[in-house]
């Protein structure tokens, strides 16, 4: 584990969207390098060059990536319940077919 601090000329927030979304590609850097730790170093995060934007761009960057992640979580709590619902159906379904609620003798499926 490492502390990595923000300056003065860094928003935290922005520094930890870069962080989390450069991973995998300094972790490959990492271990192009020859590595076969597993983990990467402070010396290779200190070392990987960070692009900073202004500090307006970089409040404007995080807020547009909070709000298309809410956007996202909510997307994939609909997809949850949905799964969730389709699932209990299914079950419904079987267990009408199997205590002969349901007749499917003459059931064919779709050609």
């Amino acid at each position: 584990m490492a502390t990595v601090r923000a300056l003065f000329l860094l928003q935290h927030k922005f520094l930890y969207l870069w962080l989390e979304g450069n991973y995998e590609r300094i972790r490959y850097e990492s271990e192009g390098a020859g590595s076969t730790k597993g983990a990467i170093t402070c010396s290779e995060i200190s070392a990987f060059p960070v692009i900073l934007p202004p500090l307006e761009e970089q409040a404007q960057i995080v807020n547009y990536v909070a709000e298309r992640k809410c956007k996202f979580d909510g997307l994939i709590g609909k997809a949850v319940s949905a799964i969730e619902l389709m699932q209990e159906r299914r079950t419904a379904l079987i267990s009408a077919a199997v205590t002969g609620k349901i007749d499917v003798r003459d059931w064919q499926a779709a050609a």
